[in-house]
């Protein structure tokens, strides 16, 4: 597999085509709508452990990411006991519209029970890749050797952020087949964060790093309009896309720290104490009952406390 702070006009654009995000990225969907929608673009399709659907001249990609998605489904089988019927599919623009309304290119998944459908750019382009791209004059000296010590140029490194946070999307149904209750959508983030790290630092080392490397990427000097976890509730990613690449970063940082402390283990606890079907909690109730998990959630929730200077927005 081929190894945000934008230009303001970039984030004015992107920022547009956020709104028309539905309210609810990570709630169940239709899936056998989606796969409906799917099937009816006569897409060429393979089984690569799991079936890809994909574009024309998207074999190779389709291989690719087939494999490495089906390894990440084992890994996840194989440490949780539970199944999940899932499938990729790679499409270009023009297939993109008509599937979702999601800006192009943003990789998401829709779910309902055990099945899954994941959709991603066949190339590595779109929203993620500008922004990204977007930083690449921006970030320090320091950051920027960071970046090439991974071996990637930085063309590379942006693309390769369209590929894992693929990744993350598959935490979104697998937390919920296992258990895991949707108390709060930063929660919900924070927890897929903690799926894809589990599965990178155990199996692809080298990108859980370009995966850390990502969020000292993003928080590079940026301080951001929206910082609490009450705006991320109401706005979600209606807060602009350097925002919420914010608030993701933030949650990225925290769940692939926690990792390294606490392993695999921590997933099994999260379904213990926020189980499946206790419906919507106060920030206030999740953030204790977290700390007492993981003392140290208090002092980390104090990034999103409202700053003087951001008080009117």
């Amino acid at each position: 597999m081929k190894n945000l702070i934008s230009v303001q006009i970039v984030l004015l654009a992107v920022a547009g085509l956020l709104i028309s995000f539905p309210t609810n990225i990570y709630a169940q969907s239709h899936i056998e709508v989606s796969l409906e929608k799917v099937l009816a673009l006569s897409l060429d399709s393979a089984q690569h452990g799991i079936i890809v659907h994909y574009a024309e001249g998207g074999e190779d990609r389709a291989q690719e990411l087939g494999q490495v998605l089906n390894e990440a489904l084992q890994f996840f089988s194989d440490s949780l006991k539970v199944d999940l019927d899932f499938r990729l599919a790679l499409l270009r623009e023009e297939h993109w519209k008509e599937i979702t309304n999601y800006p192009y290119a943003i990789p998401h998944v829709s779910y309902e029970d055990s099945k899954a459908i994941a959709f991603q750019p066949l190339d590595q382009d779109g929203v993620v890749y500008d922004l990204m791209m977007s930083l690449k004059e921006r970030i320090t000296p320091e950051l920027r050797q960071k970046v090439d010590n991974t071996g990637l140029s930085y063309e590379e490194f942006s693309a390769k952020m369209v590929d894992l946070i693929g990744f993350h999307e598959i935490g979104h149904p697998y937390a919920d087949v296992y258990g895991i209750g949707q108390p709060a959508r930063w929660f919900n983030e924070f927890v897929a964060n903690y799926f894809l790290y589990a599965f990178l630092h155990t199996k692809y080392p080298d990108d859980a790093r370009i995966w850390d490397l990502s969020t000292e990427v993003i928080l590079d000097d940026y301080d951001p309009k929206h910082r609490t976890l009450e705006d991320f509730e109401e706005y979600y990613v209606r807060v602009g896309a350097d925002n919420y690449g914010w608030y993701q970063a933030n949650f990225e940082s925290k769940a692939n720290d926690l990792f390294e402390e606490r392993g695999f283990s921590f997933i099994r606890e999260l379904k213990a104490n926020f189980p499946k079907g206790e419906g919507k909690l106060s920030n206030e109730v999740i953030i204790n009952r977290l700390d007492k998990m993981a003392p140290g959630f208090n002092e980390w929730a104090e990034i999103f406390e409202e700053k003087n200077h951001n008080e009117t927005k």
